[in-house]
């Protein structure tokens, strides 16, 4: 657990120093914050797989934000595939309607070991199969994948060279996780 930082968040200071202490004998990596404000500001410059949250943070109730709970790594990175492979099914669903891209997808199961939510970690396999599936009309599907995503993002696309499809995939999902990163779950009271 050593390499995986921890968020403290206590406004009572010795409460939050005597967990800090134990948490860190038993080799967690910590990092205090007092007030919900100050929590908020580091989840935004850092990563952090955990946050321990005292449920009386004076200045989150004045400013009526609730508890925030920051969203780990794992939850980040199920987000962002599921936002890359359901724009993916969407564009190649409107191309080839819904028997031929069951017909294309069984395939990358059973000739790649690919399953359509696994595109966003292992797009290189993804776009080799699609190539050898469909053949190069292939390129015009990825195109369109990568327009629509970022499209969704609200990012404005533009070619880069050298790029592949590969390569702007990587990049969105670098972008999601991020910007799931710098947000909070907003939990109501």
């Amino acid at each position: 657990m050593a390499d995986k930082p921890l968020m403290l968040i206590v406004d009572n200071e010795s409460m939050g120093r005597t967990l800090a202490l134990i948490l860190e004998e038993k080799g967690c990596i910590m990092d205090a914050a007092e007030t919900g404000e100050e929590a908020t500001r580091k989840s935004m410059e850092n990563f952090y797989n955990l946050a321990l949250i005292g449920i009386g943070l004076l200045d989150m109730e004045k400013t009526g934000c609730g508890i925030h709970k920051m969203m780990n790594l794992e939850e980040r990175e199920e987000q962002a595939n599921k936002i890359i492979s359901e724009v993916a099914e969407e564009v190649m669903l409107n191309i080839f309607g819904r028997k031929a891209l069951d017909n294309i997808l069984r395939a990358m199961r059973e000739k790649y070991f690919l399953d359509l939510e696994e595109m966003p970690e292992r797009p290189e396999v993804f776009s080799e199969a699609l190539h050898r599936i469909i053949g190069l009309g292939s390129v015009i599907i990825e195109d369109l994948i990568v327009e629509n995503l970022y499209a969704k993002m609200g990012l404005e696309f533009r070619w880069k060279k050298s790029y592949t499809f590969p390569d702007y995939i990587k990049e969105i999902r670098k972008f999601l996780l991020n910007k799931a990163q710098s947000q909070t779950t907003k939990i109501l009271l």
